[in-house]
């Protein structure tokens, strides 16, 4: 992962660094998704190899499919195949439909140190997700998977907080809101890193690509970024829409930056902003219903 040349944010990154490495059960996707993931890093590898691996997986390949032949991704004609998808989906966007696929496992528990009941991560997460995309389109469409991606995984690095360093929740919570701190200036106090930095390690780890790693690692603080400071800010302003919205993830600690900070990152407008604010819950809405097998409700 590239490192932001500031000494706090290369500390932090350290610490992170050695947060994951002393974690013996770290979060994880499912393994046939890592596999995949590892696959699609190589432009070379073919569409045919790829669906012989998700096949194996039938909850994934079912799920995969249902989001192929959705109005979300708009093909007019049917996919009936994981490799057809393979091919005209791209990689990219194949990689975030995968992620969408098989994720939720490990996004729905609940995280009691930060106020996050059961599928309260995940729902914050792809609402997240498709506020990125949404935005990435406007700008840099060939983007916009990536920042979906980005985005769905923005907050993973509270579960690896809340399953291994339980016990400083509480000291974490105390600091944000006795002296007005942000959560991710309190987790550094305490911790000597963000959950941010801790989900860019981990991503790391599960070998997606550094892009989106970095964009995770400082989507609370997207100026600090060495060259993904545009993918931060977008899934920095992503994520205060979902907050905005009424699908935060917690009890509501997490101050954000004024949005006016992050547009000129993002290059995007208020009214870009506006225009995906009054788009995006349709589109979530679809894709729960979608993941769930059609049977889920939501609000």
């Amino acid at each position: 992962m590239a490192v932001s040349t500031t000494h706090t944010a290369k500390e932090s990154l350290r610490r992170a660094s050695q947060i994951i490495k002393g974690v013996k059960d770290l979060p994880s996707l499912p393994a046939v998704t890592l596999r995949v993931l590892a696959m699609l890093r190589h432009p070379d590898t073919s569409a045919a190899r790829i669906g012989r691996v998700i096949t194996t997986d039938a909850g994934l390949t079912t799920r995969l499919l249902r989001l192929a032949n959705s109005a979300y991704y708009g093909y007019a004609r049917r996919i009936s195949t994981v490799t057809e998808a393979a091919v005209l989906l791209g990689f990219d966007t194949l990689r975030s439909a995968v992620l969408t696929a098989s994720a939720k496992g490990t996004l729905a528990k609940a995280l009691p140190g930060y106020g996050v009941l059961e599928n309260g991560l995940w729902r914050h997460s792809l609402w997240t997700a498709t506020a990125a995309r949404l935005l990435e389109a406007k700008v840099r469409p060939a983007l916009a998977e990536q920042a979906f991606v980005a985005g769905l995984l923005h907050d993973v690095g509270k579960i690896v907080i809340a399953a291994h360093h339980e016990a400083h929740l509480a000291s974490i919570s105390a600091a944000a809101a006795e002296h007005g701190k942000a959560l991710v200036e309190a987790e550094t106090e305490v911790l000597g890193c963000s959950h941010a930095q801790i989900g860019g390690v981990l991503v790391a780890e599960w070998r997606l690509p550094e892009t989106l790693a970095e964009a995770i690692c400082f989507h609370h603080h997207p100026r600090e970024a060495d060259t993904e400071a545009a993918l931060a800010a977008t899934v920095q302003i992503a994520d205060g829409l979902a907050w905005s919205l009424g699908v935060g993830a917690g009890s509501g600690q997490e101050t954000r930056a004024p949005l006016e900070e992050a547009l000129p990152s993002a290059r995007l407008s208020d009214s870009m902003v506006a225009s995906v604010a009054g788009e995006m819950s349709e589109c979530a809405r679809e894709l729960e219903r979608l993941v769930e097998g059609g049977e889920g409700e939501h609000p």
